[in-house]
């Protein structure tokens, strides 16, 4: 879901739809509703769940994802008093990227004060007056570069001299030193792993398990750069505080279960990725905990096929698989004997390399016929708002 405001104070929610029909993933734009009143979390709120209503989907809601805009936090509390089924923050996706926001995004409902007015994290928050000034001198060569730096200013930087030399032009103000260069090319090559993200994440639909290993690589860059002796001072310093507000976002991963338990279910991954990349056994538990509550409570029972709605005896399943994984699933949920434990029989196989997990469920759910149900709902989570925008 994606809200924004034009020029003239008008309002509007764009809404889009992911999903599997027919074994094949699909996704379209389901609603784009102008907001009549205020742009504020509980309006937005009140929209979506009437734009839910109106599709018949209410019931059918896993996660939404929304950028890292307050206002959200308020819409998607609200949301899970108008939609008992949805779970709340639990189920909410942070993308990594902010919308703008103007006047009518500020009210009642409240801009998280550790942000400024664009939703971004301000990391001089709590310093002292001293400590930010010594910041800020610390950090001038990089504020004043980014001013003039152009794309391709380094790799024509003698073209550039070229034209700024010339007095009739009157371009001697653009004019690069060649300190501003030496910082100039050091900070290219620590941005090159935001571009390389940011075309990653912009590809046809991410799914939630790229999240994580990507935000781990860049962590990485950053805390080696910012710890350099190679790299000049003011360029250390400006990794860190990107280190820091990259951060503020990655933990907001903790408050959404989806990431675990989308992490968990891709078959590349599982628990392995966690503990060889060294997290706290606590974390990595919880993380199957998520996976087991989430398969007993939504997806362990069968669905009754001569009724619409979930057989009183089972746990619902919170939507209708293909064609092939239901007759599967209908045939385990009227054994009577003892069920395989799926997850278990899941982790303890070895790792796979795959590049399209929603595929491999599907090849796998003679083996496990709810738990490859599970897994592509959450797999079919899209992991940014890329789509909607």
């Amino acid at each position: 879901m994606d809200a924004w405001s034009l020029p003239n104070h008008k309002a509007f929610i764009a809404i889009t739809v992911h999903l599997l029909h027919d074994d094949e993933p699909l996704r379209l734009v389901l609603h784009v509703v102008e907001l009549a009143t205020a742009h504020s979390g509980r309006n937005m709120a009140e929209v979506f769940a009437k734009v839910l209503r109106t599709f018949g989907i209410s019931e059918k809601i896993l996660a939404i994802t929304t950028d890292n805009a307050s206002v959200n936090d308020t819409m998607v509390d609200h949301l899970s008093d108008l939609v008992p089924s949805f779970n709340g923050q639990a189920s909410r996706l942070f993308n990594n990227k902010t919308q703008e926001a103007d006047a009518s995004d500020v009210d009642d409902d409240g801009v998280d004060g550790a942000d400024n007015d664009e939703g971004l994290a301000d990391e001089t928050i709590g310093m002292t007056e001293v400590e930010r000034k010594i910041l800020e001198e610390t950090i001038v060569p990089v504020r004043r570069l980014l001013v003039k730096m152009l794309s391709v200013a380094y790799e024509y930087r003698k073209a550039i001299d070229l034209l700024t030399s010339n007095h009739e032009m009157e371009l001697r103000e653009q004019e690069l030193m060649s300190e501003e260069c030496a910082v100039m090319k050091e900070l290219r090559d620590i941005l090159h792993i935001f571009n390389d993200a940011t075309e990653y994440f912009s590809q046809s639909t991410p799914s939630l398990p790229m999240v994580i290993p990507a935000m781990d690589i860049i962590d990485t860059k950053l805390e080696n750069d910012s710890q350099s002796d190679d790299l000049r001072s003011c360029i250390c310093e400006a990794t860190q505080l990107a280190k820091q507000t990259s951060n503020r976002y990655y933990v907001k991963t903790d408050y959404s279960n989806t990431y675990r338990i989308a992490m968990v279910l891709h078959p590349s991954h599982k628990l392995s990725y966690f503990k060889n990349a060294g997290w706290e056994r606590d974390w990595i538990g919880t993380a199957e905990e998520l996976v087991r509550e989430e398969f007993d409570n939504h997806y362990a029972g069968g669905r009754n096929e001569e009724s619409d709605g979930p057989d009183k005896t089972d746990l619902p399943i919170r939507k209708s698989a293909g064609a092939e994984s239901t007759k599967l699933l209908n045939a385990q949920s009227n054994d009577k004997g003892a069920r395989v434990d799926e997850i278990t029989l899941y982790l303890k196989a070895r790792t796979e390399t795959c590049n399209n997990p929603i595929k491999w469920w599907l090849s796998q759910c003679a083996t496990y016929p709810r738990l490859s149900i599970m897994a592509i709902d959450y797999l079919m989570i899209p992991a940014t708002s890329v789509d909607v925008e």
